[in-house]
């Protein structure tokens, strides 16, 4: 038994257009669009405090709603040094999120779209900072320990099966793509996959599930790399799933292939690809394509899938508040592609919701 979720029918997001989901919060139901996370158990959800006066009119729109205290009244939960402020922890967070997303967190009822019943008892956390923007839906099958490691707090997946609306702690997601015609809204199921999005004869079937205090992290081998005609064979990258982000984090030893046939420059400022409307105009021409052999393990190289990510997933752009931007309707050009800062550590290496769009 499995329970598909339907997508709400907008694109949001200041790193990407991205397909969310419906989820309300609270005994008032506040409605609320989430991203859909595979690193983390609990739900994340912005604050009111994470829009101020200073900032765009339409802010809490562009962060997917926000929570605020008498509309999601919650169970306070504190840390062991009775501090009202927690730490989600993510598998990238000693670079991407350092030390953690602060949060008030507590335990409440979440709602979900084609499910009539309410899921009593969630983790939620709420949040100001900026990152990530938009709140997250955790996807993880494992409990959540964010006071310690004897206390624990089932995450949805596993709510989900407790009342028998789904046979098992499997999930699958699709982030959707907003540059195919008609558009292609993302998809999320709990307990399976939708079988009419997946081949399975050409699925990648045998990845490694591994846990850690974070909860679960997907991680598959990246065997080789192609840009447009250049193909870089036997990497052998150990590289994390992580829908969580929004780029594709690889080291130098691949990146500059990447920079040579786009043409990319660095914005050590940013930390970004920002690219040029005339520049953005010439690479959607050249149209050229970028595919991932992937397999399940280093060792294990016997069954392989190619994902295969036309340009225009990667024309992407950046808003409020990311390069600098304070005006909300102002975009620009940016190429979703990360520096690892440690070229030599695979656990580094991260395929994010750009990678999601056609895996």
């Amino acid at each position: 038994m499995a329970l598909s979720i339907t997508p709400s029918r907008h694109w949001l997001g200041n790193d990407g257009p991205w397909s969310v989901f419906d989820v309300r919060i609270g005994p008032a139901q506040k409605l609320v669009h989430l991203l859909p996370a595979s690193s983390v158990s609990l739900t994340l959800a912005v604050l009111e405090e994470g829009c101020n006066a200073t900032e765009p009119s339409t802010c809490e729109t562009l962060r997917g709603e926000v929570i605020h205290p008498l509309e999601a009244p919650w169970d306070n939960l504190t840390a062991a040094n009775g501090s009202p402020n927690l730490a989600v922890q993510f598998p990238t967070e000693e670079f991407y999120f350092p030390g953690g997303v602060r949060s008030a967190m507590g335990v409440s009822s979440l709602s979900l779209e084609d499910y009539n019943e309410t899921l009593e008892g969630q983790l939620i956390a709420g949040y100001i900072s900026k990152k990530p923007f938009l709140g997250l839906l955790g996807l993880s099958g494992y409990q959540a320990y964010p006071v310690n490691e004897s206390t624990y707090y089932n995450s949805t997946l596993q709510t989900l099966k407790s009342r028998s609306a789904v046979s098992g702690l499997t999930w699958a997601y699709t982030a959707g793509a907003s540059y195919k015609t008609p558009e292609s809204f993302g998809s999320l199921t709990f307990g399976g996959y939708d079988s009419s999005l997946v081949n399975m004869d050409e699925a990648l079937t045998k990845v490694d599930f591994r846990r850690n205090f974070n909860g679960n992290e997907l991680t598959l081998t990246v065997k080789s790399i192609t840009v447009g005609d250049q193909t870089l064979n036997s990497i052998d990258l150990v590289a994390q799933l992580d829908s969580a982000l929004p780029e594709i984090w690889l080291p130098k030893s691949v990146y500059t292939i990447f920079e040579e046939k786009f043409g990319l420059q660095w914005n050590a400022t940013f930390g970004m690809y920002l690219v040029s409307e005339e520049h953005r105009e010439r690479l959607l021409a050249e149209n050229t394509s970028v595919s991932f052999d992937l397999a399940a393990s280093e060792s294990d190289a016997s069954k392989t899938v190619t994902i295969t990510l036309p340009y225009r997933a990667f024309d992407h752009e950046v808003g409020f508040p990311l390069a600098g931007i304070i005006d909300g309707e102002k975009k620009l050009p940016y190429f979703p592609l990360k520096r690892s800062p440690d070229d030599t550590s695979s656990s580094q290496v991260f395929l994010g919701r750009t990678f999601f769009q056609e895996a």
